[in-house]
């Protein structure tokens, strides 16, 4: 098992999905003009990224990767009504720092945005079922 420590600051959720997903296009409604996509599903070499930024007229260009993981907490936590470890499965989306933050708005409930690559922005449910606070830390199984 290979695990990684991160840092948790707990962001804001949506009230539902609907709610997220409009945010989200409200938030990027005049940024984004074009997308690349893998046409299998695939992961996209950076070199592509780097082609796309060099074309006349792309003021910025950013990078994402996304897929599930599972977090639990480091410490070994157990839920008090189950005893089972402390440990979500979850969306996780990759994004380029501070670049990203040109192009989306992120708000955030508890915390900072992360500012690096062992820090991680959690939405409310997941620092729920996990029950983690600013500090803890995580390991990605």
């Amino acid at each position: 098992m290979i695990a990684t420590t991160l840092a948790v600051m707990v962001a804001c959720g949506a009230k539902s999905a609907q709610g997220a997903v409009s945010s989200r296009l409200s938030d990027s409604i005049g940024k984004a003009t074009a997308r690349v996509v893998h046409p299998g599903g695939g992961r996209i070499e950076r070199s592509v990224l780097e082609t796309v930024r060099s074309w006349p007229g792309i003021e910025i260009a950013v990078g994402r990767m996304d897929g599930s993981l599972t977090l639990e907490r480091a410490d070994g936590a157990k839920d008090p009504e189950t005893q089972s470890k402390r440990r979500v499965v979850v969306t996780a989306e990759g994004i380029e720092i501070p670049t990203e933050y040109d192009v989306r708005t992120l708000r955030v409930a508890e915390g900072t945005l992360p500012t690096g690559p062992s820090e991680v922005l959690l939405d409310k449910l997941a620092a729920q079922k996990l029950d983690a606070g600013i500090g803890t830390e995580l390991l990605i199984q």
